[in-house]
Parts: structure tokens; C-alpha cells; sequence
């Protein structure tokens, strides 16, 4: 049998309509998968009690504060100048939004008295399923956030062996932007 550009064409079309029809339904099921992961850990109004992301640190370090404690932290989706994102899963880092006096608009990679000690400023966010692993999900997916979105986020803390600050999601308000 001859192939011809037309018979190729056709094939091609109906393959890929095959395609398309078999992977709706994995795109179903992620789309509830993701519906229902939301759901879970995204909330309308912020949690209370923010404190610093340097001042957690600074209590951990010293045993003022155990690992596994809750916290609640203020932070933009900012790593400076490397992506902030786990490619892939619901990892992600934050520098903190407290700012000077309160101000959520200033950036500790760019001051010159925060920047000197920038990781004191960072932490690391991982959302878990019920299993304990990290969500295989894209942050971006997930969440529907974007490099500079203001988060509040509630969630256990502990410091890594590469000594980043680690916090286990368990609560995410996204600030709208002004």
C-alpha cells in the first residue's frame, strides 16, 4: 500500500483526535486533584499572629522556638536572582515581607543592610499531601501564583541540613494585589 500525503494527513488527524479524547480524561482528574488540593490548603482570610521570617530563624537557632512549631510568616515568591520554584512540585522559597517597619513593598535582596544576610530572609515552603510527600505538582499549577505574589502561610517549621529554613505548609492566603 502507497502512502499517500492525504492517507498520512488523515491518520495523523484521526490519531491525534484519539489522543486528545484519551488524555481528557487525565486532565479531568488533575483538574480535580488540583481543585481539591486547593480547597485544602487555601484560605480567604490570612492567618494571625505573622511574624518575621528572620525572627522564626533567630528563635529556632536558639531554642526559643522547637522544630515542628506553627508559625505564620508574611513573604513574596522571591529567591533574588535564581527561579523560586521546584520545577515540577509544590516547592517553593519566599524572602520575607515584613520589611522595615512593615512595609510588604520592601525587598531584602535590594537593601543593602538586609542583603548582608539574605537567607536570614528566606525560607523554603512545601505543601505535603496526606502522605507526607511533597505535592509532584507545579506551584504555579497548584496555586495560580506567579515570582512576586504576597503570601500569608501558616504552616511547621524546621531548618534543613543545607541550614535554609524549611516551613510545611498547611495554610496559604494569597494578598491580592493592590
Amino acid at each position: 500500500m502507497r502512502l499517500t500525503l492525504k492517507t498520512f494527513a488523515s491518520c495523523f488527524a484521526v490519531c491525534g483526535l484519539i489522543s486528545l479524547i484519551g488524555l481528557s480524561g487525565c486532565a479531568d482528574s488533575a483538574s480535580a486533584e488540583v481543585q481539591e488540593l486547593r480547597q485544602r490548603l487555601l484560605v480567604t482570610t490570612p492567618p494571625q499572629g505573622e511574624v518575621s521570617i528572620s525572627s522564626v530563624r533567630a528563635k529556632l537557632e536558639s531554642g526559643e522556638l522547637a522544630a515542628d512549631s506553627e508559625v505564620v510568616v508574611r513573604g513574596r515568591i522571591n529567591a533574588g536572582e535564581v527561579p523560586p520554584w521546584a520545577e515540577g512540585r509544590a516547592e517553593f522559597i519566599i524572602t520575607d515581607a515584613t520589611g522595615h517597619d512593615g512595609d510588604e513593598d520592601h525587598d531584602p535582596h535590594e537593601c543593602p543592610f538586609c542583603k548582608r544576610n539574605i537567607m536570614d530572609s528566606m525560607a523554603q515552603v512545601r505543601l505535603s499531601g496526606n502522605d507526607g510527600k511533597t505535592i509532584p505538582i507545579d506551584t504555579r499549577e497548584l496555586l495560580s501564583v506567579q515570582e512576586r505574589s504576597l503570601l500569608v502561610i501558616r504552616g511547621k517549621v524546621m531548618q534543613d541540613d543545607s541550614e535554609m529554613l524549611v516551613l510545611n505548609a498547611d495554610q496559604i492566603h494569597i494578598v491580592p494585589a493592590k
